[in-house]
Formats: structure tokens, C-alpha cells, sequence
């Protein structure tokens, strides 16, 4: 996928040393749902796990095919709030040095784009947790609704109990904010 400023495509090898830069970084990964690699957890496993699923794409600055972060879109049966085939669930996260510059923005219309055009789906869901002010701003940005709030809710990867709130923009309110 490509926009204005990005590139939006898969993994290549020479990607991983600056991707695993931004995963060591505690304030990335907490905010997407991973505590920074240490001696029992290795960035490259977490990077791995990340990428992972096959809507998975790096992030990359045009024209030098740059990586600043990834963006994915996981189906029924990856997702976690997905409640069946019609709908996905999307994923993000962006090198801190990155963030403010509408970076996320633009690979999240992106990815919208491919979700409801291309997969054909119905409903995108989108959690955040409850302290991440940056993707809440950006949820309500795209036009994705407030559904419920998963309170205290234990994160493995983080060690931790998070209260998350859950978004969800459907086909017909995305489309209806593109005609706009």
C-alpha cells in the first residue's frame, strides 16, 4: 500500500536492526501492549510475534523505503474482539521519534482502505488503553465509536492489569466520512 508519504509492505530483513530499535523503547511498547525486551524476552521474538500475522506491514518513510513502525489488520480467529469473519481488528505502533508528525494517520486511512475495500469487511474494532491519550485522539479522528471498556484486564506480555477501551468504525461510517 502506498500514500502520500509512506509505504505500507512487508517484512524485509534489512528492516529488523532499526524495528528492534523502536521495540527497545519502553514508552512504544507499552503503549502497544509489550513490555521491552530483557534477559527472559528478546526483541526479536516480540518483533516476530508482532509481525506475524499475514496483514502485517512495516511502516516505511517515502522515497528512502524508511521503517519507522508497523500497522496491522488481524482477522476473526487472530483478533481478540473480532465476533466473526465480517470483522478485524487493527494494530499499531510507531518509533517515538516519529510521533506527531501524522505519520499514523495516513497509514491508518491506509489500512482502512484495504480493510473495507479490499477484504470486503463490515466493522474495524480498535483498543487502546485508557492512559494513551495519542490513540485515543486518533480514534476519534477516523470516526471510531466508543462500544465498551475491558476493566482490568490482565496483559501478559506487560505484566500488568490495564483498563482498555474498545473503538469500532463500521463500512458505512467510514465510507460516510470519505464522501464528506
Amino acid at each position: 500500500m502506498e500514500t502520500t508519504n509512506l509505504l505500507l509492505r512487508p517484512l524485509q530483513d534489512s528492516d529488523e536492526e532499526l524495528l528492534l530499535g523502536y521495540v527497545l523503547n519502553p514508552l512504544v511498547g507499552e503503549a502497544a501492549g509489550w513490555r521491552p525486551p530483557n534477559a527472559g524476552v528478546s526483541g526479536k521474538r516480540i518483533l516476530a510475534k508482532i509481525l506475524s500475522h499475514p496483514n502485517s506491514f512495516v511502516v516505511t518513510l517515502k522515497p528512502e523505503d524508511y521503517p519507522i513502525g508497523c500497522i496491522a489488520l488481524m482477522l476473526y480467529g487472530k483478533s481478540k474482539l473480532a465476533k466473526n469473519p465480517t470483522e478485524g481488528e487493527v494494530g499499531f505502533w510507531l518509533g517515538q521519534e516519529f510521533w506527531g508528525h501524522g505519520y499514523m494517520s495516513e497509514a491508518l486511512e491506509a489500512m482502512l482502505a484495504y480493510s473495507f475495500t479490499v477484504k470486503k469487511l463490515a466493522k474495524i474494532w480498535y483498543g487502546y488503553f485508557q492512559e494513551n491519550t495519542q490513540s485515543e485522539k486518533l480514534a476519534a479522528k477516523f470516526g471510531f465509536h466508543y462500544e465498551y471498556t475491558r476493566n482490568y484486564t490482565y496483559w501478559p506480555a506487560l505484566h500488568a492489569i490495564k483498563v482498555e477501551k474498545i473503538t469500532a468504525l463500521t463500512s458505512r461510517e467510514w465510507l460516510a466520512r470519505k464522501i464528506q
